[in-house]
């Protein structure tokens, strides 16, 4: 039986895709959990079309993600947080806060998972991130004071 999954299914598929599954795993299982709902024509079209929609809608903010990654190409922030006498911050800068600076410094608005962040930064000084959208890599410095 051919089923629509409507959240992510352990074994079985992620959410939104066509599966075919044992007609007594998903009238018994599947469907009464509200995990899926059988494929018909219609609502495969639909998603189909949901799809499309949303890849589109994706590569358009992708587009105008990577035009505005070319106008913070290089570009060196500013913040200024409090430290001990060596330099050591007393709060770590995370990557909410360098979404937030970056937003208010250029409008650009950032998702954290675009920013190439290991470890948060606990030292005063000049620290360089990267920054990756689509398949576009810049690079931006942090200054800390």
């Amino acid at each position: 039986m051919k089923v629509i999954l409507l959240n992510d299914v352990p074994k079985v598929g992620r959410r939104n895709e066509v599966r075919d599954v044992s007609s007594g795993y998903a009238l018994n299982f599947l469907i009464p959990r509200g995990m899926a709902k059988q494929a018909d024509a219609g609502s495969v079209k639909k998603l189909e079309h949901d799809k499309a929609t949303r890849d589109e809608k994706k590569k358009k903010e992708d587009e105008i993600l990577a035009r505005g990654l070319d106008s913070i190409k290089g570009m060196t922030l500013e913040m200024t947080k409090k430290a001990n006498d060596k330099g050591h911050l007393f709060a770590s800068v995370h990557v909410d806060e360098i979404v937030a600076l970056i937003k208010e410094r250029t409008g650009l608005d950032l998702d954290p998972s675009h920013i190439d962040y290991d470890k948060p930064i606990k030292e005063l000084g000049e620290h360089e991130l990267g920054i990756k959208a689509s398949d576009k890599q810049v690079n931006v410095k942090i200054l800390l004071k």
